[in-house]
């Protein structure tokens, strides 16, 4: 786990840099800089669009991981070589 500072430190910078291409996008589209609350709400709406879609591929990521044990390690129907018999009844030895 990440200590607190670098996490804060990484989430302020991707906080300034989405609001600077909102800025950006916004001077591009508009001839003018975006008020301070319309930066903020915008850059606050992709940052949790990110987060979303970053969460959505973790999760499918995890369950691809989770099936893959629950499948046989060599296939349906594999007889290794040169195995010895199973004993029917180990109860009895």
């Amino acid at each position: 786990m990440r200590p607190l500072a670098i996490v804060m430190l990484h989430s302020a910078l991707l906080g300034g840099v989405t609001a600077a291409a909102i800025n950006g996008i916004w001077l591009v589209l508009t001839g003018h800089v975006a008020s301070p609350m319309t930066t903020l709400v915008a850059a606050e709406a992709v940052c949790i669009a990110g987060a979303v879609t970053h969460a959505a591929s973790e999760r499918r990521q995890r369950m691809a991981l989770e099936e893959t044990y629950q499948m046989p390690a060599f296939g349906e129907n594999f007889n290794p070589p040169n195995r010895p018999p199973a004993d029917e009844n180990p109860e009895e030895h």
